[in-house]
C-alpha cells in the first residue's frame, strides 16, 4: 500500500467543537473519520491545522486565536501520550525519519491564520508548543497579511514582513492557503530559508473564479520557487457543483503533468461539510477510492506514489528543522 501524506487536516478544530472520542469515533460527531481510519487507510503523516477564527451570524470574529491554537496543540500532545505505539509528532527531520522507519500515524502542527500573533515571543511560544507550519490568513485579513476574500488587496504589512522572516528564521514553513494574489507576490518575493506552500487549494487551469483557489500559473510560481501545492478535495475547489470523482481524477493527472515534483493531497477533510462533498470522497478513505480510479485512467504507480507522499516527503525532508 502506498503511504500517504496529506497536507491539511480540521481533526483537532473540530476535536475543540465537538463531543466524540477521536480514536474509535464514537459521540455525536459524524464527519469524515477519526483516527483508526486515518490508520486503516494507510496514512503515514498529517498535518493537522488549529483553526483560530469563529464564526457569529455571518461576521467572522477572533476569540482568544492564540489560546485557541495552544489548547488544540495541548489536545494532539495528549492524545500522542495516550496512544504512544501508535502516534507520535514530527517537529522536524529527525521525527520524520524515524516515522519512516515504523508504523505509526505522525502529525504535524499547523496554525491556520495567524490571527492574534503581533510579535515574535508569540511565534517562539507557538513554535515551542510544537506547530511548524504557519498559515498567514484564513480568508480574511489580520495584522499580517490580507486574505483571498478582502475587496481591497493590501498584501503583507510591515509587521507581517517581519515576523514572517522571524518565522523563517526559527524553522517555520509558511503556508500561503487562503492568501491573497498580492501576499502571493510579496512571500514568493522574500528572501526566505524555507519556501512556502500552499498546503489545500483547488488550482484551476485558467484563472479561478472563486478567490480561495488558484490558477495553474500559480501553482508552478510556488512550485518553481522550491515549494509544493496540497489539492484539497471539495466541491469548492473545483469550482463546479457536479464535480465527480473521475474530474478530481483528471485534476490530478493534469498537475502531474505540468508541476510533478509539486502537487500533493490537501483534502481539508473535517474542514468542509455535505454540501460540499464529492461522491467518493465522502471520507478518509476517500484518497484510496481516488487512487483506485487513478490507476484506471493509467497513471503510473510511479507517479501515484509522487501524488500521494513522495513530494511531500522530499519537500519536508528539505525545509523542516534539522532537529
Amino acid at each position: 500500500m502506498i503511504p500517504i501524506f496529506d497536507l491539511h487536516q480540521d481533526l483537532i478544530t473540530v476535536l475543540r467543537i465537538q463531543n466524540f472520542d477521536p480514536w474509535s469515533g464514537q459521540g455525536t460527531y459524524a464527519g469524515h473519520g477519526n483516527l483508526q481510519r486515518l490508520k486503516k487507510s494507510g496514512y503515514k503523516l498529517v498535518v493537522q491545522a488549529a483553526f483560530s477564527l469563529q464564526r457569529y451570524w455571518g461576521e467572522y470574529l477572533t476569540e482568544n486565536p492564540v489560546l485557541q491554537a495552544l489548547r488544540a496543540a495541548e489536545r494532539l500532545h495528549e492524545l500522542v501520550e495516550i496512544y504512544p505505539d501508535q502516534l507520535m509528532l514530527v517537529k522536524n527531520r529527525h521525527d520524520l525519519g524515524t516515522l519512516m522507519q515504523g508504523d505509526r500515524l505522525g502529525f504535524l502542527l499547523a496554525y491556520e491564520g495567524l490571527y492574534g500573533v503581533e510579535d515574535r515571543w508569540t511565534l517562539r511560544a507557538l513554535y515551542r508548543a510544537g506547530f511548524r507550519i504557519l498559515g498567514l490568513t484564513w480568508n480574511v485579513s489580520n495584522l499580517v497579511a490580507t486574505g483571498a476574500w478582502d475587496s481591497v488587496d493590501r498584501g503583507l504589512s510591515g509587521l507581517g514582513r517581519d515576523l514572517l522572516q522571524g518565522a523563517d528564521e526559527l524553522g517555520f514553513l509558511l503556508d500561503l492557503a487562503h492568501a491573497s494574489p498580492k501576499t502571493y507576490d510579496e512571500v514568493l518575493a522574500l528572501p526566505l530559508k524555507r519556501p512556502p506552500l500552499v498546503s489545500h487549494t483547488g488550482v484551476l487551469p485558467e484563472a479561478p473564479q472563486t478567490p480561495r483557489n488558484i490558477s495553474l500559473e500559480r501553482a508552478r510560481q510556488v512550485v518553481q520557487r522550491g515549494g509544493i501545492v496540497g489539492l484539497a478535495l471539495a466541491k469548492l475547489f473545483f469550482e463546479d457543483p457536479n464535480t465527480t470523482i473521475e474530474e478530481v481524477a483528471g485534476r490530478v493527472q493534469l498537475l502531474l503533468q505540468e508541476i510533478p515534483e509539486g502537487v500533493a493531497s490537501g483534502s481539508d477533510f473535517f474542514g468542509f461539510g455535505p454540501r460540499d462533498t464529492i461522491e467518493g470522497l465522502e471520507g478518509v478513505e476517500g484518497l484510496r477510492n481516488l487512487e483506485q480510479v487513478l490507476r484506471r485512467q493509467g497513471v503510473s504507480e510511479d507517479a501515484l506514489a509522487n501524488y500521494l507522499y513522495r513530494n511531500a516527503l522530499r519537500y519536508l525532508r528539505a525545509y523542516l528543522p534539522e532537529a
